[in-house]
């Protein structure tokens, strides 16, 4: 099972790649004319300073991404028994998302010197609406349409299941079993529809809430939040109905090369998008916050004055919780607590 363990954390390879595309094409897809989650003139990228504090910036993550991507080789390589390897893999993951955001405070820091005024209130407050053809309802069954097939293909051959298979493999091989019962064979389609009617819900209680934008890159910047969490709950759904197939198609194998797969997916289509965002046309400089709104280098934002509870990110690039609104703290402990309780819960189901 060592074989096993070492092909997961070749997984969280590739979502260290996403990571670091991510943080690397961040400055670039960001509109408004904010650097760095600081206004700038127009050309101070292309100047010498700019250029300067960009550099520091994409070094750093590039350093970043080549040590994670280091350090999981030699978890894969070096450990004795990979699977608590696992573990160190996420927190390899961690570590890359910190030293990248620390990357981005530092730039936003040496930006600010080159600050310029911008017109407009201090307050960030931006309309609301739908965003025109985003939602696309029709989109949202693939994920059960996936499911559903799965729960099909296995009624249809179930006179060829095991009357008992494993359902989950630790260091020595299987260690947990199921037998050829409704609840054992269908269990893992049902939870990974729940999970998926889950991220359909935050994606439509989204689309109504984001602030709306006028521009195509502000269109095009709330259509990118609302694609990837559409993607998210595809690729759970293949993941699950993958996994679940697994009586069928052997051991924890399959379930690797389908999770390769989805990943490799999610990582082309989430770089493509920024690609095409960072051609679009910049926005013209919004309002200024007010002083200390701003945390986190523009990532963050709280303002009790400001009646929105989305606003656009000072980072320049989607948009953020106003921590400052009587719902923006429970808003934010949402939208962090239901990809961990997403997580826990696939974890609970494989343990």
């Amino acid at each position: 099972m060592r074989e096993v363990g070492i092909w997961v954390v070749g997984l969280q390879g590739l979502a260290v790649l996403q990571v670091g595309a991510a943080y690397l094409l961040a400055p670039r897809a960001a509109g408004g004319g904010a650097w760095f989650g600081v206004p700038v003139a127009p050309g101070f990228a292309a100047t010498a300073e700019g250029g300067r504090i960009a550099g520091g910036y994409r070094r750093a993550v590039v350093g970043w991404t080549l040590a994670s991507l280091v350090a999981l080789a030699a978890l894969a390589l070096l450990a004795a028994d990979a699977w608590p390897g696992l573990a160190a893999a996420g927190l390899v993951t961690l570590a890359q998302v910190g030293g990248c955001t620390a990357a981005w405070s530092a730039a936003h820091r040496a930006s600010l010197p080159h600050a310029v005024p911008t017109p407009g209130s201090m307050i960030r407050r931006a309309s609301l609406g739908p965003v025109t053809g985003a939602l696309r309802p029709a989109m949202d069954l693939v994920g059960f349409l996936i499911l559903g097939a799965a729960a099909l293909y296995l009624w249809s051959r179930w006179d060829q299941l095991p009357e008992r298979f494993p359902v989950h493999w630790g260091p020595s091989g299987p260690d947990r079993w199921g037998t050829r019962r409704p609840a054992d064979v269908f269990g893992p389609l049902g939870f990974g529809a729940g999970m998926v009617a889950m991220m359909v819900a935050l994606r439509w209680v989204l689309a109504w809430q984001l602030p709306a934008g006028a521009t195509p890159r502000a269109q095009a910047t709330r259509r990118l939040g609302l694609d990837a969490l559409q993607g998210t709950g595809w690729f759970i759904a293949g993941l699950t109905a993958v996994g679940a197939l697994t009586p069928l198609a052997g051991g924890p194998e399959v379930v690797i090369v389908g999770a390769g797969v989805g990943m490799l997916v999610l990582l082309v289509a989430s770089v493509v998008a920024l690609v095409r965002l960072s051609a679009l046309p910049p926005d013209p400089p919004g309002p200024p916050p007010p002083a200390g709104a701003l945390r986190w280098g523009g990532l963050l934002y709280a303002n009790p004055e400001d009646p929105a509870l989305w606003v656009p990110k000072g980072a320049g690039l989607g948009y953020t919780v106003n921590l400052g609104h009587p719902r923006g703290k429970l808003t934010l402990a949402l939208l962090v607590g239901l990809p961990i309780a997403l997580s826990l819960g696939l974890a609970w189901l494989t343990s």
